[in-house]
């Protein structure tokens, strides 16, 4: 009950955003975001979406930046989680 509640809420605010029908969400959009729902990351509140990244790290090598665009920044603490959906991989 909870999950439907949550996939339709997802749903309904995809629905503006991309100018959907109820019927495109129904048969596009739920099975995707029911996948999404079971995943962890679904259960955290993204920091930043479709954020410019520019950070420093530190290798026994030496320091080197990472620039890009994320889809998705995580923080917790003083830790980050970078996500890419595409590639399906987070760092």
């Amino acid at each position: 009950e909870g999950r439907n509640k949550r996939l339709i809420e997802l749903a309904e605010g995809m629905m503006g955003v991309h100018c959907l029908r109820r019927d495109d969400l129904v048969q596009q959009v739920f099975p995707i975001l029911a996948v999404y729902a079971n995943h962890p990351l679904s259960r955290t509140r993204a920091t930043l979406v479709e954020a410019e990244v520019n950070v420093r790290l530190q290798a026994p090598s030496g320091g080197f930046y990472i620039r890009g665009f994320a889809d998705r920044v995580d923080r917790d603490g003083p830790e980050l989680q970078i996500i890419e959906y595409k590639i399906h991989r987070f760092s």
